[in-house]
Order: structure tokens, then sequence, then C-alpha cells
């Protein structure tokens, strides 16, 4: 298994509710060694699991490198069940990489993926976007078999 080494992506993209640290800044928690309350760390980042430090992502798109954090996660839909999704958190500090961009749209052709900076999140299927949600915002996912087919922002009159 791969090690953290210099990485502390994941203490910058991602939103961690138990500690209030909204997605998109660095972590106060976080010192020069990394994670300054690793022992007593939230249980959201405890159960992290990163798919770089797992290998199931290339060794050249280290988090640190191309500025996104790439993790398995669910989404409800409108049956109730969840559906297995690759999420791909993009550090809003930085210009969206290119090569991981390719390689999202390349695995959203086996499986959904959704791609987001913290404020904004987009579904992408088959190398297309299906739908864009601010984050924080209620979404319709319109499912056919065990597919998505669109995820949209729910309008509140």
């Amino acid at each position: 298994m791969r090690k953290c080494g210099d990485c502390r992506e994941c203490c910058i993209v991602l939103e961690i509710k138990e500690i209030n640290k909204p997605a998109g800044v660095f972590c106060d928690k976080l010192c020069a060694k990394g994670c300054g309350i690793y022992e007593s760390r939230p249980n959201e980042c405890r159960n992290f699991e990163c798919l770089w430090l797992t290998g199931q992502i290339p060794k050249r798109m280290k988090p640190n490198t191309v500025h996104a954090v790439a993790w398995m996660t669910g989404i409800d839909t409108p049956e109730g069940e969840k559906m297995p999704v690759l999420r791909v958190t993009f550090n809003n500090l930085f210009k969206r990489n290119n090569m991981v961009q390719r390689w999202v749209r390349n695995v959203s052709r086996r499986r959904v993926v959704v791609t987001g900076s913290g404020k904004t999140n987009e579904a992408i299927l088959n190398g297309e976007s299906a739908g864009t949600w601010r984050t924080g915002e209620d979404t319709v996912v319109t499912v056919e078999g065990n597919q998505i087919i669109e995820v949209k922002p729910v309008k509140v009159a």
C-alpha cells in the first residue's frame, strides 16, 4: 500500500462535518507533520479511503501532484437504494488538471463519476455531463435500471 508522505490534499478538499471544516479550505488541525489530532481524528477522516493510497488509480495521479482526491461513495436513488459512484474532488485553489479530467471521462464510461470543487458538483456519465448543482443543494437523480441518466437540482418555488 502507498503512503501519504507529503500529501495533505484530503485535508484541504474534503468537507468534515464533525469539526465544521468546509470543503476547499485547509483544515485547522493540519500541522507540519500532518494531522495534529490524528489519534483522535473525526470518523469522517478515519473512514476516508483515498483511491490513490489503495493503488486503485495511477501512481502519477498522487493527490498533491494533481490537486484532486478520488474515493468511492454512494448516492441515494429515488428507490432508497445506494448507487456506488466514484467521487473526485478538485482543490479549487488550482486549475483542474487535464490528466485527471481525461481519466474521469474514461472511467465514466464504466461507472458514475461525480466531480466537484467545494462549491459546485457535476455528474459525468459516458464522458458527458449529466447535470450540475451547487454543494448543499438538493438534487433529483433520474435512474433507469442500475444507470443514472440525469442529476439536476431541485427547484424551490
